[in-house]
């Protein structure tokens, strides 16, 4: 094969795998925040933040005339875990203040109060970490390096600001008394 047709094939390939496995991950975050918050609301926040940060994202590659290669193929599966794994962090200690009895806005800050530097500095080092790449001499590692610091960026300034946000907005969620794990079958199962 010549080099541009082996250039198309791995396009093809490529556009398949992330057609067919960034819905995967969708799909399995979504039945994670489910399972961990059990209500629609804890399910959309990490859901929207992690999608926004990928538009972000993929914005800035627009933005820098650059498409997706074998190596920043990888990016957008990267931003699901760093982004939902923030998220999850702002929604998860929201929910834990308000089974401490504070109600609205004051939830929101006692529960960003407790979050916002861990999720911070796990953003900030991350980041960094992500730079390190940049100074590699293959340009594709360095694209690389570039929109993992875009993506992680993005995914923290997003739960921290956003999902507080909304948080803020919506009713506060109905949560139950705090359940042992041997309240359910599930639970128990886990």
């Amino acid at each position: 094969r010549s080099a541009p047709e082996a250039i198309a094939a791995w396009s093809r390939i490529l556009e398949r795998d992330l057609f067919r496995f960034v819905p995967l991950n969708y799909a399995i975050m979504a039945l994670v925040a489910f399972i961990a918050f059990r209500s629609v609301r804890g399910l959309a926040l990490p859901l929207a933040s992690v999608g926004i940060a990928q538009l972000w994202t993929l914005a800035a590659m627009v933005l820098m005339d650059r498409s997706l290669n074998l190596i920043t193929f990888i990016v957008p599966a990267l931003v699901i875990a760093v982004g939902f794994a923030y998220a999850v962090h702002v929604v998860s200690e929201h929910e834990e203040v308000i089974r401490h009895g504070r109600r609205g806005t004051d939830a929101v800050a006692g529960g960003l109060s407790h979050v916002a530097t861990p999720v911070f500095l796990a953003g900030v080092t991350t980041a960094a970490g992500f730079v390190s790449l940049c100074v590699s001499r293959l340009p594709a590692v360095q694209e690389f390096g570039i929109f993992c610091v875009v993506g992680t960026l993005a995914a923290m300034l997003i739960a921290l600001t956003l999902v507080p946000a909304m948080q803020a907005v919506l009713p506060d969620p109905m949560l139950a008394e705090r359940r042992t794990l041997a309240d359910t079958r599930f639970d128990r199962f886990i």
